[in-house]
């Protein structure tokens, strides 16, 4: 296994089991590894509106050992706090607000960057589409 490599198959378990909608490693050193994971978290807020509800995705720290190149071993992610939960809510209304995001992926707005899809277990998920 080649250093800041992890088998994908680990990757997938390690989303799985933490939410996550993607894994990149920062560092390793033998078989102890450092990550960043985007967690989708659900933002409930009346300051949403209709999107209240909307999960968007906010970067957490991952930590594993691995036994050997597919089990995991000291899995562990950092909490997201109520100031992240707040931050993400108030980038959302500023997104909306400036008319970033694209409600109708098929037809986007001139100048969104974001954009609301559903996903495969029914979530209705902010992304990011482009940078403008």
């Amino acid at each position: 296994m080649s250093e800041k490599h992890l088998p994908e198959s680990v990757v997938r378990e390690i989303c799985n089991k933490l939410n996550l909608a993607s894994l990149e490693v920062l560092r390793s050193q033998g078989h102890e590894f450092m990550a960043q994971g985007m967690k989708l978290v659900e933002l409930t807020s009346d300051e949403l509106g209709p999107l209240s509800g909307v999960y968007t995705q906010i970067p957490v720290e991952v930590s594993l050992k691995l036994c050997d190149p597919s089990t995991l071993r000291d899995l562990r992610c950092s909490e997201i706090s109520q100031e992240d939960i707040d931050e993400a809510t108030s980038q959302i209304t500023r997104l909306v607000s400036q008319g970033r995001i694209a409600m109708d992926c098929q037809n986007p707005t001139p100048g969104a960057t974001h954009e609301l899809k559903t996903d495969a277990k029914g979530r209705r998920v902010v992304n990011r589409r482009c940078y403008n």
